[in-house]
């Protein structure tokens, strides 16, 4: 029979799954408090949610050693916090109710299709080309127009840093081109690869949803 619990090492961050499949992140704050929160996983994601509560706790070193004795979280290939991400506002829904919907449905959502063309996503281009690749074009802080690619992980958007630059004229008119373009539809959330931090290296990569998580553990218990 399952705990109650079972917690997690993961950077600065203590991983709590319940019996029931909640997770939920903790980490060390000045002077001896906690924050803590809930997390969502979606694919190869864990996303941590803000931050919910704040309490007394451990003092930092006291955290620490406590953190170094639990195993390693290895369920998911990356994660981040949801201030990385962004609503594409497809469902005028904020963030974390974009997230929590995404991890709720992601194992029965369709796959997302969209039509080879030009997308407005914020103050980007996002290009989708006949063979299914995607790139981005903005304006940089230098008013030259940057590029680079991008690629939809665990159903977000994830744009991958600039690898050129590229003469697109004036920035007013790549602006003016750029709100006439229809809006990206094709993912409820985007981000930038770079927020993406890695897990364990023995991670066993997707961790598809909170319910594969609780089996995935009951299997590990029950192994003689």
């Amino acid at each position: 029979m399952m705990g109650c619990q079972s917690n997690f090492s993961l950077g600065k961050y203590i991983i709590t799954v319940s019996e029931y499949g909640a997770l939920a992140w903790t980490t060390n704050a000045t002077f001896g408090r906690t924050r803590s929160g809930s997390c969502s996983v979606v694919g190869n994601i864990l996303i941590l949610l803000s931050c919910e509560e704040k309490a007394l706790g451990y003092l930092r070193l006291e955290f620490q050693r406590n953190q170094m004795k639990l195993p390693v979280w290895d369920f998911s290939r990356y994660y981040c916090l949801s201030l990385d991400l962004n609503s594409t506002g497809k469902r005028n829904n904020s963030t974390e109710a974009c997230i929590e919907d995404l991890a709720l449905n992601y194992d029965h959502r369709p796959p997302a299709y969209e039509e080879p063309g030009l997308y407005r996503l914020d103050r980007y281009e996002i290009c989708v080309d006949p063979y299914g690749g995607i790139s981005w074009t903005t304006i940089d802080g230098s008013g030259k127009a940057a590029r680079g690619s991008a690629a939809i992980d665990s159903g977000i958007l994830l744009l991958k840093p600039k690898h050129d630059i590229i003469d697109t004229g004036p920035a007013r008119l790549f602006y003016s081109k750029l709100r006439s373009m229809p809006s990206w539809q094709r993912t409820d959330l985007w981000g930038y690869e770079a927020s993406l931090r890695s897990c364990a290296a023995r991670s066993r990569g997707s961790a598809g949803s909170a319910r594969a998580i609780l089996g995935r553990l009951f299997s590990r218990r029950t192994v003689f």
